[in-house]
C-alpha cells in the first residue's frame, strides 16, 4: 500500500495503516496525504472574517491558535495591539512607530497574521492587503 492509498477517515484512525508502513505516522498512523488534505480546512468558504466570524475565526480557533495564545501571554504583543488599533486607527506611519517601539509584540502580532491570512486564509482573505512573503 502506497501513502497515497493510505486512507485516513479521521485524525488517529488508522483503519488502513500497518505499523511502519510509508506514509503513515507510527505514533498516530496519519498519513501525509490526511494532514496536507488538512491545511487549508477554514479556506474557501468566500468569507475573510474577523475574530468573530468567517475563514479568520476558523483560523483563530484552529491551526493558528497557538500564535494567539503566545500573543496573549504577552505584554508586548498585547501592548502592539493596543498601540496599532486603538492609538493608530492602523495608521501605517503610527504602526511602524509602533513596531519600533514594541519589536517583539510586533513579530508575535505578525506571526498570527501571517498564519490567518498567508497560510490558512490565503484565498478568502486575499484583498486585506497583508503582504505574505
Amino acid at each position: 500500500m502506497s501513502a497515497a492509498s493510505c486512507t485516513v477517515a479521521s485524525p488517529g484512525d488508522a483503519s488502513d495503516c500497518a505499523p511502519g508502513e510509508a506514509g503513515c505516522d507510527s505514533e498516530s498512523h496519519a498519513t501525509d496525504a490526511f494532514a496536507l488534505e488538512e491545511e487549508l480546512v477554514c479556506d474557501n468558504t468566500s468569507v475573510c472574517g474577523d475574530s468573530t466570524s468567517g475563514c479568520v475565526q476558523c483560523a483563530l480557533a484552529g491551526n493558528c491558535s497557538a500564535a494567539l495564545d503566545a500573543c496573549g501571554v504577552s505584554d508586548p504583543c498585547i501592548f502592539y495591539l493596543e498601540c496599532t488599533t486603538v492609538t493608530c486607527g492602523l495608521d501605517p506611519e503610527c504602526v511602524a512607530e509602533c513596531a519600533e517601539t514594541f519589536p517583539a509584540g510586533a513579530a508575535l502580532a505578525h506571526a498570527i497574521y501571517s498564519c490567518v491570512y498567508c497560510d490558512e486564509c490565503p484565498n478568502d482573505c486575499s484583498g486585506v492587503g497583508y503582504a505574505c512573503e
